[in-house]
């Protein structure tokens, strides 16, 4: 859930802007203050609804859905051309393909400037990927009923972006299932994601030429991969399988890449349905009809900052006098990925409900615990560590698929045959001291990923 203090911020940014207007206007009356109202009604529900971990938040809008014709004609909505109607399909579809999700939201820009900076790599339909056509489509479908629909302050720097989700209005009119996605394009296996999450064009280097060669690679050999769920597990809606809070959708095979800003920052594999199967439930798979292992790395950002200053990491890293194991874990866990001293505070603060006095005690504690890496702390260090942990995991997943181990990444751990197990630990050691290796090489960390 997202923090208390970042709801009440998304909140305020919407009064603001409503006291703007009425500063510029006059005061609302009848109609308008009802809109205000709804408004303000939809914001709290998305700002309770949206994840802890706002960089995940929502799905961005990809326009990737293979429609049967007529698809939207139980909506009785107005007659438009074929390509507002298109457009209409494709919205259609993707909400109702997250309506399952535990994060049901889908994220897009009302930002005329975004559009032009989108390009034809990510979509199926990319000549619907239009500022002209988007949001006033959006706009249609919320208006008659069929759409959630919260619309960000027009302010660049509010820190979120517009998002719907499906009605249940839309789901009773279509049904729960969702088209089929097409194939993704060799072009699409690497996203890059601006500061606002939206999906952006890049220009094609060898690098990414690199990284898209390897990613065909590995999806060829996942995707012949036999893997059977255990009996009984969840329920099947077609492709869409419902474990708990969990939605998972069985016909995702492909593995992508996801940048963030830039290719220095994240770079994980995501896309594979196995990713998001609970872990107990992972355990039950087999592959092939064997029974699996998932190894991992242990602490694994931790362990990658004592590297690079080639340092071991100290015994279990979590264990502090007087301090819970678990509460200890998570706290290294957001200093790790905070970007100032205050945010990391707030967060503790708000997951254990302790004071700030408390709070800073326990990150005192963690930095006198692992003294040679405080420095990385509260400095934002997450997001290029998840680009060195995503290239130990292309070089796990390369090593072990050329040498006939089939594997799927689970970001710091592998699920394999059992009898691989440990032919995947040595892989993962091997990974694990060459990227090390290299980025030691290279350069002191600032120098490399400031």
């Amino acid at each position: 859930m997202l923090p208390s203090k970042q709801t009440a911020e998304l909140s305020e940014i919407a009064r603001k802007v409503e006291a703007a207007r009425k500063a510029q206007g006059g005061g609302m009356r009848g109609t308008e203050e009802q809109q205000r109202d709804e408004m303000m009604r939809r914001l709290d529900e998305y700002a309770v609804d949206v994840c802890f971990d706002p960089s995940e938040r929502d799905h961005p809008l990809v326009l990737r859905y293979l429609v049967p014709e007529d698809f939207t004609a139980p909506l009785a909505l107005p007659k438009v051309s074929p390509q507002l109607e298109a457009a209409r399909a494709q919205i259609a579809a993707i909400a109702l393909d997250k309506a399952r999700h535990e994060q049901p939201w889908v994220s897009y820009s009302r930002n005329h400037n975004h559009y032009a900076q989108r390009g034809s790599r990510y979509d199926e339909r990319p000549d619907l990927y239009r500022y002209g056509i988007i949001p006033p489509t959006v706009d249609v479908m919320a208006a008659n009923g069929y759409l959630i629909s919260v619309v960000a302050p027009p302010d660049p720097h509010c820190g979120w972006q517009s998002v719907f989700r499906a009605a249940p209005e839309l789901i009773e009119a279509l049904g729960p299932a969702a088209p089929p996605l097409a194939k993704p394009k060799n072009r699409a296996l690497i996203w890059l994601r601006d500061k606002n999450k939206q999906l952006t064009d890049f220009r094609d280097t060898e690098r990414t030429a690199r990284m898209r060669r390897h990613l065909i690679e590995i999806n060829e050999a996942i995707g012949e991969l036999a893997i059977e769920l255990p009996a009984g597990c969840g329920e099947r809606y077609g492709d869409v399988l419902t474990i708990g809070g969990s939605c998972v959708n069985l016909s995702s095979t492909k593995l992508r890449r996801i940048f963030n800003v830039d290719f220095k920052n994240g770079g994980r594999s995501y896309g594979h349905f196995v990713q998001n199967m609970p872990k107990a439930i992972r355990a039950q798979l087999t592959i092939g009809g064997e029974p699996v292992a998932e190894p991992d790395y242990r602490a694994h950002h931790l362990m990658i900052l004592y590297g690079l200053c080639d340092l071991p990491l100290p015994g279990d890293p979590y264990v502090l006098d007087n301090w819970d194991r678990g509460m200890v874990k998570l706290a290294v866990l957001i200093l790790i990925n905070a970007p100032t001293l205050q945010s990391a505070v707030v967060a503790i603060r708000q997951r254990y409900g302790i004071n700030g006095r408390t709070a800073l005690r326990l990150i005192d504690a963690i930095k006198a615990r692992h003294a040679p890496i405080e420095a990385y702390f509260h400095s934002g260090a997450g997001r290029w560590l998840q680009r060195i942990d995503a290239d130990m995991a292309e070089r796990v997943l390369l090593g072990l698929i050329r040498q006939g181990c089939p594997a799927l990444p689970i970001h710091d751990s592998f699920v394999v045959p059992a009898r691989h197990d440990g032919f995947a630990r040595e892989q993962m050691v091997e990974a694990f001291e060459t990227v090390i290796a290299r980025d030691l090489r290279v350069s002191r960390i600032y120098q490399v990923f400031q």
